[in-house]
């Protein structure tokens, strides 16, 4: 490790630089930091390609993205709105996934759409929630029973 000196007015500050020193492999828990570097360093390239994909227009518009990196988990969540899942999961070469559940209050109810993918390495997550009006909920609700039977 080296410092290198700054002087500020009425101080001078020792700046350290650990990109100068890697950390010996002796040192507690060295392995884990080495995992998350590399895990960090694989979500940080998916995340750049997802990117890019979105900028291109040809998607639809992602809502959120979320890497996730420790040194067990590397993981991408990304969000676009319901129309969006479709198209997203096909280019990442996925199936979409739905389930509906009933909201808490009211009679409406969420669908809740979602593919996983890998890419080289790294799971990325799809996702998107849409709210089910009263009606529409009732109506849906309906159809199963009568599927049912």
């Amino acid at each position: 490790m080296s410092t290198n000196p700054i002087d500020l007015p009425g101080r001078t500050v020792a700046v350290l630089s650990l990109a100068e020193a890697p950390l010996p492999d002796a040192l507690p828990f060295e392995s884990v930091v080495r995992a998350w570097e590399e895990h960090a360093r694989q979500v940080a390239a998916v995340t750049r390609r997802l990117l890019a994909m979105a900028a291109t227009g040809e998607l639809p518009e992602l809502i959120a993205v979320r890497p996730r990196v420790t040194r067990d988990e590397v993981h991408v969540d990304i969000q676009s709105d319901p129309e969006g899942v479709g198209p997203w999961a096909v280019r990442l070469g996925g199936e979409v996934s739905a389930r509906t559940k009933a909201a808490s209050r009211g009679g409406d109810g969420y669908e809740y759409l979602s593919a996983t993918v890998v890419m080289d390495g790294v799971t990325v997550r799809l996702c998107s929630c849409r709210w089910i009006p009263a009606a529409e909920w009732a109506a849906m609700q309906a159809d199963a029973s009568a599927v049912a039977l």
